[in-house]
């Protein structure tokens, strides 16, 4: 699995909201409830998409599909699949005509979880695609430290200095992805976003 892009739940509400009838993963290995909560408060801010939670444990993949008939319009979000195993996973892609229906599907898993995903569901995998995403926490609430080590990372990820990415945005020779935006707030120069 390659490195997920890292995604704020503001975000990722916004880019959900764009996204009617996806498929999208989250990978969240600590503090999930929290940034389930604050992914549906911002779905209330940013448009009109409804979603409904799965988090009871689904023991197999038939009663997930009979739990998500149950579900209303809109997005659910299934953070109650961590435990499901390969095969699980497995009976659940050859199932998937029936996860395809009038859902948008956002999977709240652990780096663990979602590894056995993309291995025993390739189609599941195909049909999320690039829409991989690590959850990470809103950058108001990050320590300094924390902070730094964000930075760090889009860096090493883009290959870009802070400088070259400010020169990028200045020009407007760079387009103000999501990632741009938080870098551009975690170096303090929300001033260059629009």
């Amino acid at each position: 699995m390659s490195q997920p892009t890292p995604i704020t739940a503001f975000d990722l509400a916004a880019l959900l909201d764009l996204s009617p009838g996806s498929m999208s993963c989250v990978i969240l290995d600590s503090h999930s409830e929290e940034f389930i909560q604050e992914l549906l408060s911002c779905l209330d801010l940013v448009g009109d998409l409804k979603a409904s939670v799965l988090n009871e444990v689904t023991e197999s993949a038939q009663l997930f599909v009979i739990a998500l008939r149950n579900c209303p319009d809109g997005l659910v979000v299934c953070s109650n699949l961590n435990d499901f195993t390969n095969e699980e996973f497995s009976r659940l892609d050859s199932n998937r005509s029936q996860l395809l229906s009038r859902h948008s599907i956002l999977w709240v898993l652990s780096s663990i979880a979602a590894a056995r995903l993309i291995e025993s569901a390739p189609n599941l995998a195909s049909f999320i695609g690039g829409m991989i995403f690590q959850g990470i926490a809103d950058n108001s609430q990050l320590s300094a430290d924390e902070v730094q080590a964000r930075l760090e990372l889009l860096r090493r990820e883009f290959e870009k200095t802070d400088e070259q990415l400010i020169v990028e945005v200045e020009s407007d020779s760079i387009p103000l992805e999501p990632w741009v935006v938080e870098w551009l707030i975690l170096l303090d120069r929300s001033d260059l976003v629009p």
